[in-house]
């Protein structure tokens, strides 16, 4: 598994310090409007329990994972910074709080029909339109759409500020050493002793970069 941060929607596998918070999607008819304004990133991640019982996520760190080595599961999420218009309406633009630009977490569907979207000569770039996702059910039956809108439109001031000062996908997520996941007590790793002359993974993200939004 490999982490690819800041793709062009073309690798997308449809198939089987300002901080940042996480985009929760909520249920209803409404849906959740948001502004795509990064490129995608495909994050491997793994999520694990220690012996409190705290569930704690990571990302996943490649060849040198030991998460991996020690048969954790990796889940593969699409994120991408979105600008979460909950707090915005057509008539009077954004609340007191501004424009908040959110990661925006999702599985395969969710990002599958983006993609769509984002190679229909009609839409393209979907940085450029809002877009809706709606939400329904729950758990394993929870199912998602997306509603682009007819309408582009360029970024105000204050929503390309925003964008400016947001951190990048790529820092938000770090990946963590080895010594560093040890100290953390899981139950998958309670009979291994640290080694100081064990290598860690990278603490910097691997991974393809393409900034290129126009190659799809």
């Amino acid at each position: 598994m490999a982490t690819k941060f800041d793709m062009s929607w073309d690798e997308v596998k449809s198939g089987s310090n300002s901080q940042v918070n996480y985009m929760r999607l909520e249920s209803g008819s409404a849906g959740n409007l948001v502004r795509i304004v990064s490129n995608p990133s495909e994050v491997d991640v793994h999520w694990e329990v220690d012996k409190n019982g705290a569930r704690h996520k990571f990302v996943c760190g490649g060849s040198k994972c030991i998460l991996c080595e020690h048969g954790s599961n990796v889940q593969t999420r699409y994120q991408m910074l979105v600008i979460d218009k909950s707090n915005w309406n057509r008539e009077h633009g954004y609340n007191a709080d501004g424009p908040q630009v959110k990661v925006l977490d999702v599985g395969r569907s969710v990002v599958k029909a983006i993609k769509n979207y984002a190679s229909d000569p009609d839409y393209g770039n979907p940085m450029m339109y809002d877009i809706k996702i709606k939400k329904e059910g729950t758990g394993k039956d929870t199912r998602y759409s997306v509603v682009p809108s007819p309408k582009k439109v360029e970024l105000t001031d204050i929503e390309k500020k925003a964008v400016e000062e947001a951190p990048k996908i790529k820092d938000i997520n770090k990946i963590r050493t080895t010594d560093e996941i040890l100290n953390m007590n899981l139950l998958l790793l309670q009979d291994i002793a640290g080694d100081d002359d064990e290598e860690a993974p990278s603490s910097s993200n691997s991974g393809s970069e393409d900034s290129d939004w126009d190659n799809f």
